[in-house]
């Protein structure tokens, strides 16, 4: 190949993985959006465990949750996005919430909480 097909190739390449991490930051952005939004309507609702019935696809994963909602929503947000899965993770001083949603439709639907961590606070 020439000197000329290379670099047409290589920015190409850049092209795509540029547009490729735009896409996912804008997806992280969509879904962390959707996850406050889902968040908020949880904590409004007047019976939580019907709202986790009809919105979401593994509503026993929430339960213990949606008690503490409060706490989870003073909790710094993170996403992590696949094409088909988001993982949102909420950290607060000593525990962290990891939620997962799904490809539903055209948006995302929550799907349960699978991972959770607390920790105890070390002072030296």
């Amino acid at each position: 190949m020439k000197k000329k097909h290379v670099v047409f190739v290589a920015v190409l390449m850049a092209l795509f993985a540029s547009s490729l991490v735009y896409s996912l930051f804008l997806a992280n952005q969509q879904v962390v959006a959707f996850h406050q939004q889902v968040m908020q309507e949880l904590e409004a609702s007047p019976d939580r465990q019907l709202y986790l019935i009809n919105n979401t696809n593994a509503p026993s994963t929430l339960l213990d949750v949606a008690d503490h909602i409060a706490e989870v929503r003073k909790g710094q947000v993170y996403a992590s996005t696949l094409p088909w899965r988001s993982k949102v993770v909420v950290h607060q001083d000593n525990w962290q919430k990891e939620f997962t949603y799904v490809r539903f439709y055209n948006g995302w639907r929550l799907d349960g909480l699978y991972q959770e961590s607390n920790w105890e606070n070390q002072k030296d």
